[in-house]
């Protein structure tokens, strides 16, 4: 049995990449469907750190909400399919599958939806052909497109799949901070989520009042 991808088969969202920005959009075929009264964007901001969402419906209803890198606990990625057609036995001959890309926050039970991708599935196998499915299959392309897609959300937000690190105190009951992330970190001099340096939250407010002590003006 031979499977080829195709792209022409996945249902995704509008996707742009401008330098170290990511912005995702409702798919244009929706719009259209609702009479463009309807509209989501997701926007990526890595100079200001965070994750705005956009939503706007009835053409004049918009909410905006604004959420912070360091807020960002990890990027949710989950799969799920469904078969479309059978055989004789019951095996599945094909199925549609989607994946789903969302946000875990730190104080929220529920990720934020970022993006999802459908597609044409390829549920059989030689078995499944002898049994009287097609010897050339198609697949579509969504799970290679999802992962691509996850992989730069994490490296632009600093955070994994896995759930992070639980909070660690260094041997004098400090607990460290990223200087560029801001996120609470292991004991480490460097942040395991971004690479930025990271410091005892002691020093580091302590330098933050020097700084903030040296830019006041000398009167």
């Amino acid at each position: 049995m031979i499977v080829l991808p195709s792209r022409f088969l996945v249902l995704r969202p509008r996707i742009f990449v401008a330098g170290e920005d990511l912005t995702v959009k409702t798919p244009r075929w929706l719009e259209m469907l609702t009479g463009f009264s309807y509209l989501r964007e997701v926007h990526v901001c890595s100079r200001t750190k965070t994750v705005a969402f956009t939503e706007k419906r009835f053409w004049f209803s918009k909410r905006v909400r604004i959420v912070r890198f360091r807020d960002v606990v990890q990027v949710e990625y989950s799969h799920a399919e469904a078969p479309t057609s059978w055989n004789i036995l019951g095996r599945a001959h094909d199925s549609i599958e989607w994946f789903h890309v969302g946000l875990k926050l730190r104080d929220s039970v529920r990720p934020l939806h970022v993006a999802r991708f459908f597609g044409e599935g390829a549920a059989g196998d030689l078995g499944t052909w002898l049994m009287g499915d097609d010897v050339v299959d198609l697949k579509g392309t969504q799970e290679l497109e999802s992962r691509v897609f996850v992989k730069m959300l994490c490296e632009l937000i600093g955070v994994g799949l896995a759930k992070p690190f639980p909070l660690t105190l260094d041997v004098e009951g400090r607990a460290w901070t990223c200087s560029q992330c801001g996120r609470r970190v292991p004991p480490e001099p460097r942040c395991l989520y971004c690479g930025g340096s990271a410091k005892a939250e002691a020093e580091a407010h302590s330098e933050e009042s020097e700084r903030s002590r040296a830019d006041r003006p000398k009167s």
